[in-house]
Order: C-alpha cells, then structure tokens, then sequence
C-alpha cells in the first residue's frame, strides 16, 4: 500500500471518520492533512482527511467524435467578440470528458474540455499546456462551460494558437454525462483548485488514447479570467501541496477576484450594481453551501412573502436560471436584513462565521501560505464596474511579498469582460515567452503600472 494510502486511512482514524458510536463528539477542522500538508476543514467544519491525489484524476468517459474548428472559424469567432488577435495558425479539436475528483475527501467526478491544436503549421514537439479556468457562467450543470458554444469557442481558440487547452467545468457544474452529486462550491478555494488538478491527469489519458503524436509531459502554464483568475492563483498554490508532480511555468491572473473579502465588501457597499449584488449574494450562498455554517440563511437575507429570499436562497442559486436571479438587485438592502448589511459594511472580516469563509479563499488570508513562487502576470481592467483596479493591488504586493515575479497589466479604458478579452494576446504572448524559458524584465516586475492599451483592445486610444 503507498505511503499516501497509509496517511489517508490514518487521518481518517484520527479524525474519528467512519465512527458509528452516536454520542461521540464530531471532530472539527481546521486539520492539516497529512497527504499533502494542506489546512483543510477550516472554519470549525466537521474534519476531513484528502484523498491521495494519485488515486484520482481518471478519466471515466469522453465524447468520442468531439468538435472540430477550422483556423478561420476560430479567427471568426475573435472578430464576432471584437478582438484583435494574432490569425489561428491551426485549427482545434474539443472533446468533453468526465473524470475523477473529490470534495471533503470524498470522490466525486466532474467534467472538462481538451482542446488540441489540429492542422495548419507543423507542431513543434513541446507544445504550451495551458490549464484554462473560466469565470463566472453560473452555479449548475445547465451552466456549464462544456454545455455553452461561447465557451467551448474560447477553448477552441487557445488551442488554434498552439496549446494544448485542458479546461475544467469545476464541481458542480457537469456537462458530460450523469448530472452532479455536490453543489459548485462558487469562489471557493480548496475544492476548485483540486478538481482542477484532477483534471491534468485524466486529459494526458484521454491525449494517449486519441493518439495523433501529441502527449502531456509534466509542465503547465495555468490561466484564467474573473473566477478563473481567481482560480488560477489559487490552482496554482495548492499544487505545490496536491500536485508536486506538475511542474508549474507560469500562471497568467485576468481581472481575478483575488480578495473574495474585497468582493463581499464591495458586494454590500452602497451602490455596486445588480450585478455584484448578485454575484456575491451567490458567494455567501455557496459559502454556507459548502462550510455548513450558519445553518440558515435567516437574518442574513430579507424572508418576507412572497419572496423568502432566505429559505429559497439554494433554489435560488443552485436551480434557478444561469444567474443570480431575485438577487441580483441594485440596492443591496433589498435583499438583506439590515443588522446584516450594516455590520458587514463595518467589516466584513469580524462577521461570524463569514469573515472565516471569505478569509480562507482569499490571496492574502488563506491559511495555505505559498510552497512555490511562479512568474505571473495579473491583468486588470482600468474602468472595471465589478473589480476595481484598486481592489487588486494589494494582492499585487502580496505575491510580491512572497517571492514572486509579477507584471502588473492595467488594460486602459477597458470595463470587466471587455478588460478580460483585451488582455488575452498579452497573456499569450506571456505564456509563450515563459514557456520558451525567456525571463522576465526585471526592473519591471512588482511594479504597479499606469493604464496602458492592451493588445487586444479594438476600442483604446493611446
């Protein structure tokens, strides 16, 4: 039996797992688990030892035909999104799959895309495998990513450019297959990043089988916009625990809600638009979701006929339209009690049991400090309505503090979205200068830099 076996089945005693004497007490995290070194279970939930990482990641199935793109449809699709890009010098291949993860360290299996590159230019040998995690597209497997043309297209996309694209849908959120078992546990930090790197494995099976001279080493570049920028900085530091194996090049940070604090504050604040609101209401949701804590959802959302937005909330989310729904309001106070509102309004670090939540998927509060320094880069958008700028920054400093080599990309005049899709020839070529072993400048890392016009941007004057 390997010696990661051993340390599951010994947390597990320890932490009293699989006890069936009823008045013994439940044991409460957080635990550090003793596979990976990992703080799991934090925020006084029951303890959970983590699977050993090399008995997951299988692929369980795959879709046998997948999708085929020319190089011309996928430079169609950059002009229908109003980019400028480079031409696709390939086509693209995509095929949804199905493999093996967990979550609480219980197995459970989610889904993904792989994305190669198909004709055009020969390939060289050592193509980018670039680990792409996606933003927000809801709370279900109705919003799957693998389930949407748009972002089955973006993968696609990265794949023409000469990448091999492993895109994960994260729990909850399957689109191959049978339908979820778990609730997508939306911005929060352990269950993504894990789930993410199961995903790795299970794509270089599923490469071996399709054939056609490509193969997975053990290199990647991870990147991701909005939720997926939040991802990627955290995919890439729980690696270091969950994945040593994988060999991390760089990671490229879009617009990322790296402070899910920073989030839920502004979330809450005075005038943040329907959108934030809604978005983070969806946080706290899936928070309580996946902490099990407060046990409702009462005095913290407005539960008043006809609406009872507090016993509805999960529905709400979890079973509603791919969006947040009666939520998603202008004014915050529409949908919370006020006690609530004004005490997050004062902090949202001192609210209980939150503060503990939102701290733990946060850059500079996770109780899992960095193992291992990347270049990165973290781009943000100069006017964005749902992530300021200015939230960033300190989670700049951050990275910075703990060694590592940022570029700091302000996309100038740029909103959200159009932020995240002018930056991507910038993140690409990033991507490639990385993973040709081209260093960084260094007199320009850890510097937070004037707005400039992003590469990709059809509308900026410089």
């Amino acid at each position: 039996m390997s010696r990661e076996r051993w340390a599951w089945l010994a947390a597990g005693l320890l932490l009293g797992c699989g006890g069936g004497d009823d008045e013994a007490p439940v044991k409460r995290g957080p635990v550090t688990d003793l596979g990976t070194g990992l703080t799991v279970a934090a925020c006084g939930m029951p303890a959970y030892a983590l699977g050993p990482s090399a008995e997951l990641g299988k692929l369980v199935s795959h879709e046998p035909d997948g999708l085929s793109y020319t190089a011309a449809g996928l430079d169609a699709l950059v002009k229908l999104a109003k980019v400028k890009a480079d031409p696709s010098p390939h086509g693209a291949k995509l095929f949804l799959y199905r493999y093996t993860t967990q979550a609480k360290g219980k197995r459970v299996e989610a889904t993904a895309m792989l994305a190669l590159p198909s004709g055009g230019a020969p390939l060289p040998k050592d193509l980018p495998v670039v680990l792409w995690l996606h933003g927000t597209t809801g709370w279900s497997d109705e919003c799957s990513p693998g389930a949407n043309t748009n972002w089955q297209g973006m993968a696609a996309f990265l794949a023409g450019q000469g990448n091999i694209v492993v895109a994960p849908d994260y729990i909850g959120m399957n689109s191959h297959g049978e339908s979820s078992t778990v609730r997508h546990p939306y911005m929060i930090a352990e269950p993504t990043a894990i789930a993410s790197w199961d995903a790795l494995p299970a794509a270089s099976e599923l490469v071996d089988q399709l054939g056609g001279g490509l193969a997975l080493g053990k290199r990647v570049v991870i990147a991701g916009a909005s939720q997926g920028g939040h991802a990627t900085l955290f995919t890439q530091r729980f690696g270091a625990y969950y994945a040593p194996q994988w060999e991390v090049v760089a990671q490229t940070a879009i617009v990322p809600a790296s402070s899910v604090t920073a989030a839920i504050a502004r979330g809450t604040g005075t005038s943040p638009g329907a959108t934030m609101v809604g978005l983070t209401a969806a946080m706290l949701v899936a928070a309580r979701s996946w902490y099990g804590a407060p046990k409702t959802l009462t005095g913290v959302l407005t539960n008043v006929e006809p609406s009872r937005l507090a016993s509805r909330a999960d529905e709400i989310v979890f079973e509603g339209a791919c969006g947040s729904g009666e939520l998603a309001v202008p004014d915050p106070a529409e949908i919370y009690e006020p006690t609530f509102l004004e005490a997050a309004r004062v902090s949202v670090s001192a609210l209980d049991p939150w503060g503990c939540h939102f701290a733990e998927s946060s850059l500079a509060t996770t109780s899992n400090p960095a193992k291992q320094a990347v270049p990165t880069l973290f781009a943000v958008a100069e006017k964005d309505e749902l992530i300021p700028a200015a939230d960033n920054e300190p989670d700049v400093q951050t990275l910075c503090a703990q060694g590592y080599a940022v570029e700091h990309l302000s996309c100038k005049g740029e909103a959200h979205a159009a932020g995240a899709l002018a930056s991507m020839p910038n993140a690409l070529a990033f991507i490639r200068d990385r993973w040709a072993g081209k260093p960084m400048d260094a007199a320009q890392s850890c510097k937070l830099t004037k707005p400039v016009c992003c590469a990709g941007s059809t509308t900026c004057t410089p």
